[in-house]
């Protein structure tokens, strides 16, 4: 899966869901966890979301208002050349040569280079 098939521009029905839900979730930026309770279609559940999750989840939700795509990475990912060009917005062969100059880390497996995510 290359990241241009999961980028995603927000509508302006989700950007400003998205900066309605940021400023209440802003109240709660600063606990260690928040408890919520969700309901959909006659359930409910209750979850506990963690600090971080929280300031991220802001973070997300901030950027989305503004009508930017976010992607989410773990800090451990690799990524192909392909996938890291893409997710930089320029070309392959560009990126290529910064790995060539050693701009930037990488690593190869078997002849391809994998990008660690910074």
């Amino acid at each position: 899966m290359t990241l241009s098939n999961v980028v995603h521009l927000p509508t302006a029905q989700e950007a400003e869901e998205a900066k309605i839900t940021s400023r209440a979730l802003s109240k709660y930026a600063h606990n260690e966890r928040l408890h919520l309770k969700i309901a959909s279609n006659n359930e409910a559940e209750d979850l506990i979301l963690p600090g971080y999750a929280i300031n991220l989840l802001l973070a997300m939700l901030m950027e989305m208002s503004k009508g930017n795509a976010i992607t989410v990475m773990p800090t451990h990912a690799e990524l192909s050349t392909q996938e890291t060009a893409e997710l930089l917005n320029v070309s392959r062969p560009h990126l290529v040569n910064l790995l060539e100059q050693g701009k930037i880390p990488y690593r190869k497996v078997a002849k391809y280079s994998v990008i660690y995510a910074l």
